[in-house]
């Protein structure tokens, strides 16, 4: 009997908060809500990869005003998301299950106040890093939809990853600020449930903040 995930079928159980792209593509019906929730908010910050939406929500706890998006491909971690939201009662939230590459297909240019990436599979054995989600031209792309005042904020425990992407950061102008190798914990910091299990494992944490166009102070 072939096996069909339960959360598929889960998802239309918050039509308010999910894009569940059954059809690969938003319909005409969803880009037109998707297009009407932006236009509700001026400002917009993104997850990508926001897993079962930990730090997702809890950004969006803390700032009711702004729009946050969640890209998450799987089911499973999706339906938790808009769980956990629907409980808190958050109403500022959204997740489209997706792939993160097709970023552009939803966003503007200079339209995103932040970019938050935690924890990106480093697909660190040799033959597997041409599947990295973050590639210059990627980041590129990125660094076009960001407004000129946003940023984007990389946690990872893969030191190998995370000074290639800085590298990659450096080479498109970006101003990498922040940065920091090793820290395991910051005050008032929001964690992910990656983070979390890494903290628990005691494994290094490095962090970094990188700005699309000039320097500035804080996030």
């Amino acid at each position: 009997m072939k096996f069909i995930n339960p959360y598929i079928e889960k998802l239309k159980e918050y039509p308010h908060i999910i894009f569940p792209f059954y059809q690969e593509e938003m319909t005409e019906e969803e880009a037109e809500r998707f297009q009407k929730i932006k236009s509700s908010y001026r400002k917009i910050i993104v997850e990508l990869g926001s897993g079962s939406g930990k730090h997702l929500i809890g950004l969006a706890g803390k700032d009711p005003n702004t729009l946050f998006v969640g890209f998450e491909l799987r089911y499973k971690r999706t339906y938790k998301t808009a769980l956990k939201a629907a409980r808190a009662g958050i109403s500022n939230l959204i997740v489209l299950r997706t792939k993160a590459e097709s970023i552009r297909k939803y966003f503007s240019q200079n339209t995103l106040d932040a970019i938050y990436i935690n924890f990106p599979d480093p697909w660190d054995k040799k033959r597997w890093k041409k599947h990295r989600l973050l590639t210059e031209n990627y980041l590129a792309e990125l660094k076009d939809l960001m407004k000129d005042d946003g940023f984007l904020s990389l946690r990872t425990d893969h030191k190998e990853y995370f000074l290639t992407v800085s590298e990659m950061l450096s080479s498109l102008s970006f101003s990498v600020k922040h940065v920091q190798e090793g820290a395991q914990h910051e005050e008032n910091h929001i964690t992910s449930e990656f983070e979390n299990l890494f903290i628990y494992k005691g494994l290094p944490i490095f962090r970094l903040v990188a700005y699309p166009r000039a320097p500035h102070t804080g996030e």
